[in-house]
């Protein structure tokens, strides 16, 4: 009844559990409803579960008595080492010394044990530390007296070392290095598996598909070694290949495959991985609307290479690296395109991302540079307001003498309603100035504005529904008779699962 709990709080209900079950069989078949009843108020509910099925055990297994040898107590439910030594030198006064959190930490401190106390080889010396230091005539008291030190005065940070009984045996105290006892557990670093499947409306044909299913695992600790491969398969699998596979049918895609190596503030990472530039992501999950910007297919999706992230501070991480280019698994080209990227929160709720990347890419059979520059801004108002902006300009040099240009802007606007409804507004302007990006005329300016709805009915799934209109300066837009128009108004539904 203590687990997490002050002793003020638990006495009422222990004297109301043992006046109800005063024995093992009165609490081994009593209905586990009545059991539930009188333990609740105190939380942790697998505890009372675990005390009726080990007194049910006691009645099976021991004659309803109490069994008195450490393999018997081990073996009932609920009871592990630490819980089995304090009943067994608390009640019996057997020659049990307890290592719990509070013992760990007196005997760290008083052998001057350094490290991490629950690193298993490390925590296996503490307990052979603490059965050499138990007082064997009083072994219940002595674990009781232990526990109480390590919760009262030999405290995690600021021990009361002045107040300590023990102070004059105490190896850390005597080196100084007491406050340093036990250092900080690190964190081991999890594989993070992700799936996600999402279906929506195919606007080309009016039939569902499914447009994407990714899957991501990922091992990347804040030290060491690590890395992340993320798959993507369906439709949009088609239009995210990296050359040599570009125009390939297939829907698979090895989005990203890299190794990481992280050391304090410098991360490194060499593979395949997303590009810095852009508001939005190749993943559904990772964006609040169903259709992507003009912005998006302007700013390249992934490259091979390496990248260098260095954060010196908690305000600022920049990004350097060197890799093939845009979107290119294999190299078209000798040289290699630069990376260069900083991110910026000056103060909590705003984060600043500024990319570039410069180098040269095939045009025709010949090269030609090719620059970019993306600014992406987040402002989180408060937690049902979120802002976003985004600003590109990019040039592509022609063999020739030409230099095709292109710029534009969009801003973000998402609204949580409630804890299942969101609102996503997103309004963007494109500069296609000589056409090259989208192949039209020259000197096409585009408008777009969407609406999305977003219903999220538990963790798992969202459902969305969207509403667009995009205008041009010329016509652009191919409607269903073959005809060309200057505006376009589309409506999409998009399912979303987590597994």
């Amino acid at each position: 009844m203590l687990q997490q709990t002050r002793v003020a709080a638990v006495i009422p209900y222990y004297e109301k559990f043992l006046a109800r079950f005063p024995g093992i069989v009165s609490l081994a078949t009593a209905p586990q409803e009545e059991v539930l009843r009188l333990w609740s108020g105190l939380g942790y509910y697998s505890r009372a579960r675990n005390l009726q099925r080990a007194a049910q055990q006691m009645v099976a297994k021991h004659g309803g008595e109490f069994p008195r040898q450490r393999e018997q107590l081990l073996a009932l439910a609920g009871i592990g080492e630490y819980t089995a030594s304090a009943i067994l030198s608390i009640a019996f006064d057997d020659k049990h010394a307890v290592l719990d959190g509070n013992v760990a930490r007196v005997v760290a401190r008083l052998e001057a044990i350094r490290g991490d106390l629950r690193e298993p080889k490390r925590w296996s010396e503490l307990q052979l530390s603490a059965d050499r230091l138990l007082a064997h005539e009083s072994a219940g008291d002595w674990n009781q007296a232990v526990m109480e030190l390590g919760a009262t005065i030999c405290l995690p940070r600021s021990p009361q070392c002045l107040l300590c009984p023990v102070a004059n045996f105490c190896e850390a105290r005597q080196r100084g290095i007491a406050e340093t006892i036990p250092e900080k557990r690190k964190k081991r670093a999890t594989v993070v598996v992700q799936l996600v499947s999402v279906v929506l409306l195919d606007a080309q044909n009016n039939s569902f598909a499914l447009h994407q299913f990714g899957l991501t695992v990922a091992k990347q600790p804040k030290e060491g070694f690590g890395g992340l491969v993320n798959l993507t398969m369906g439709k949009d699998a088609e239009v995210i290949h990296s050359f040599p596979e570009t125009g390939n049918t297939s829907t698979f895609d090895l989005t990203q495959a890299y190794g990481s190596y992280s050391k304090g503030p410098l991360t490194l990472i060499g593979g395949k991985f997303t590009t810095l530039a852009g508001t939005e992501v190749i993943a559904s999950t990772g964006n609040t609307n169903i259709s992507r910007s003009m912005l998006f297919s302007a700013v390249p999706l992934t490259h091979t290479g390496v990248r260098a992230s260095y954060a010196p501070s908690d305000t600022v991480t920049v990004y350097g690296g060197l890799n093939n280019g845009w979107d290119q698994l294999t190299d078209q080209n000798r040289q290699k395109t630069l990376e260069l990227g900083v991110t910026l929160n000056p103060m909590k709720p705003l984060s600043i991302t500024v990319s570039g990347y410069f180098g040269n890419e095939v045009v025709g059979a010949a090269n030609g540079e090719r620059d970019l520059i993306d600014v992406v801004a987040n402002w989180v108002v408060n937690n049902s307001l979120n802002l976003g902006a985004e600003f590109l300009t990019k040039k592509q040099d022609i063999p020739g003498g030409t230099t095709q240009k292109a710029d534009g802007f969009a801003l973000y606007f998402n609204y949580t309603l409630n804890s299942q409804w969101r609102a996503s507004v997103r309004g963007e302007y494109f500069n296609d100035k000589q056409g090259g990006q989208f192949g039209t005329a020259n000197g096409t300016k585009y408008d777009e504005a969407t609406l999305t709805l977003a219903y999220l009915p538990n963790s798992s799934v969202e459902l969305r529904t969207e509403v667009r209109g995009d205008k041009a300066n010329n016509a652009v837009y191919v409607d269903s008779d073959g005809s060309t128009k200057k505006s376009l108004l589309t409506f999409g539904l998009q399912g979303l699962y987590k597994f």
